[in-house]
């Protein structure tokens, strides 16, 4: 048996017979549908973009302003009374960190008076490098 007595019927090699299913379509003049590009995907990845960050955009979050910690016993804690002082971990005039959801650290600035209330100026934007 050689190479050549391997082909199929119709002198095709073998494997390489078409069935119906793998026939090219034909479609009338401007009936054919459009296939993407990766153009049209680029264009379709953009507006799911977009349309992901308006939605983004709307959602509510808790924004914390932590100006120091400290660790205590339980029994110290019970010991506090009115007047009482809890010393921070942090100097007079350092930065507070601005704290996104009780977890997250996305900036630092410095407390202000707004009226009769608090705000915070920012002094810096957290990268996800700095943590």
């Amino acid at each position: 048996m050689t190479l050549a007595d391997t082909g199929t019927p119709g002198g095709e090699p073998a494997g390489s017979a078409r069935s119906a299913e793998h026939e090219s379509m034909q479609f009338p003049a401007g009936d054919a549908p459009a296939l993407p590009t990766g153009d049209d995907e680029q264009l379709d990845m953009g507006r799911r973009m977009a349309v992901r960050e308006a939605q983004f955009r709307s959602v509510t979050v808790e924004v914390s302003v932590w100006i120091g910690k400290t660790r205590r016993t339980f029994g110290d804690l019970a010991k506090l009374r009115p007047g009482d002082v809890v010393e921070l971990d942090r100097a007079v005039g350092a930065p507070v960190d601005i704290v996104l959801n009780r977890e997250v650290v996305i900036a630092r600035g410095e407390v202000v008076d707004v009226g009769d209330e608090y705000g915070v100026r920012i002094t810096e934007i957290v990268s996800d490098e700095d943590g």
